[in-house]
């Protein structure tokens, strides 16, 4: 699973597409660069001009049926389907509800509601490969070269909340994202440019920097806290001996491990507090046992 979180440098010996190509190859070898705005305020706008055109054509729909209740011989057009469909007087109600179906089957079931609503689940883009992109675009002999007038701004940061990300490599695993926004750009800035770039002749000189391994070191720090905090806490209640200052140790251990299991590990808010009471009721029988030892 790689990451491109590098930073695109100078290096005008190298032999790489032009024009859009250039930019559907990076997104074919990079798949994390298949970024895409989603245009939010424009699809709400046309779903707001599709419903005001139904509200009108809903409003048609209502005059015609009281004006058929009205008149004898259309009356029956609003009690019996098969009336409208066989009657030669109703080819314009007809015609109307036919154009009325198809505009609800574009506006709800084929086109707007249901596309939005599927963009609208596609997750956003990891903020390093986000960069990564933006740098790509901007640079004179990549995207900078091609990239003209309005269609340069097609990866603006200030439209950052409407970027969505077709194919995303990273996982949910929050410490490794915090990991990897935090050590990437540290070790590319002072480590990764003075190694060999990852990729050299289509794209330029891009480092591709694997985030399996934020994964990694994200789980042997868990196994580390896992086994620090426990042990940490019955280190220092064996230590202390007066009991309110036991009570306060308890309860900051308590608050350490509960924050541990919400940022690192990411747990429901029911598994958090359930794991957090058995931390704290471990202690409690911890102390309660030494107190009983001292004492006897």
């Amino acid at each position: 699973m790689a990451n491109a979180t590098a930073r695109v440098e100078d290096d005008f010996t190298v032999e790489h597409d032009k024009g859009y190509d250039s930019l559907a190859r990076l997104m074919r070898d990079y798949p994390e660069t298949t970024i895409f705005r989603q245009f939010k305020a424009l699809c709400a706008k046309m779903l707001v001009y599709r419903q005001a055109d139904l509200l009108y054509d809903e409003e048609e729909l209502e005059l015609v049926s009281r004006w058929n209740e009205d008149d004898p011989e259309k009356k029956w057009f609003n009690h019996s389907w098969k009336e409208i469909l066989d009657n030669p007087d109703a080819a314009v109600l007809r015609d109307k509800v036919n154009h009325v179906q198809e505009k609800l089957k574009s506006y709800c079931k084929d086109e707007m509601l249901v596309l939005t609503a599927e963009v609208e689940k596609l997750p956003g883009p990891n903020s390093l490969s986000f960069t990564f992109l933006q740098e790509w675009v901007k640079h004179r002999d990549r995207g900078a070269d091609f990239l003209l007038d309005i269609e340069a701004q097609a990866w603006d940061s200030c439209q950052r909340d409407d970027y969505v990300v077709l194919s995303p490599t990273t996982s949910h695993d929050r410490l490794a994202i915090a990991l990897d926004a935090l050590i990437v750009p540290l070790y590319h800035r002072y480590i990764g440019t003075r190694r060999p770039p990852t990729a050299h002749k289509t794209h330029g000189r891009v480092w591709d920097y694997r985030f399996d391994r934020f994964i990694l070191l994200g789980n042997i720090l868990t196994i580390l806290l896992a086994t620090a905090i426990p042990a940490g806490s019955i280190v220092v209640l064996y230590v202390i001996k007066s009991m309110i200052i036991r009570l306060l140790i308890i309860a900051i251990f308590c608050l350490v491990f509960a924050c541990t299991m919400t940022f690192m590990v990411g747990a429901k808010r029911v598994n958090v507090f359930s794991a957090t009471a058995a931390f704290a009721a471990v202690q409690a029988v911890f102390v309660g046992g030494t107190t009983l030892v001292q004492m006897g």
